[in-house]
């Protein structure tokens, strides 16, 4: 079930998700940081695609239900607010910083 208070409204639409899928135009050389996993609707459909996933999920329940889930791949999850998150920090700490990451996150309505 959806937590308002952290402002969860999950994807389930799979043209939506197609859609979403093929915008982002991902090539094997890329990092990907995907904002608010939640249930993984999106998640799923693009581990693997690239050369690194990482996840950023508040809710800690559905954080270590992903990180379970796709433990065997090439992916971080990070259990905090993505407001709270120093993507400079990141880059260096993953030996990232000549490399671009492409960042995709559901908006929600308010």
């Amino acid at each position: 079930m959806a937590k308002k208070r952290l402002g969860q409204n999950f994807l389930r639409d799979p043209g939506t998700i197609k859609k979403i899928i093929a915008s982002l135009k991902l090539k094997e050389q890329d990092v990907l940081l995907e904002i608010g996993c939640g249930t993984g609707a999106l998640t799923r459909h693009l581990v693997g695609k690239t050369q690194q996933f990482i996840g950023i999920e508040l809710d800690a329940g559905l954080w270590r239900k992903l990180s379970d889930t796709f433990r065997d791949h090439s992916t971080l999850f990070l259990n905090q607010d993505i407001l709270a998150l120093d993507l400079e920090s990141l880059r260096r700490n993953l030996s990232l910083e000549a490399i671009r990451i492409k960042i995709v996150g559901r908006r929600n309505r308010w």
